[in-house]
């Protein structure tokens, strides 16, 4: 058993907005449904990229 709580969607997406990480635009400019993606700028030129998928039955991460 894990001594830390199973993360969430929520957490995830707290965590990025916090951090000031950039929501991703779809090609036509409107945000994508099927999964949240942001980007995170790095100071050598670099961006780091992470996904909050959104599965049909909206199982906790690592379920």
């Amino acid at each position: 058993m894990s001594r830390h709580p199973a993360p969430t969607r929520e957490h995830h997406d707290d965590f990025c907005l916090t951090e000031e990480w950039t929501l991703v635009r779809g090609a036509p400019g409107k945000p994508v449904r099927h999964h949240k993606t942001f980007e995170l700028p790095l100071h050598d030129g670099r961006i780091l990229r992470t996904r909050i998928s959104k599965p049909v039955n909206r199982t906790t991460y690592g379920a």
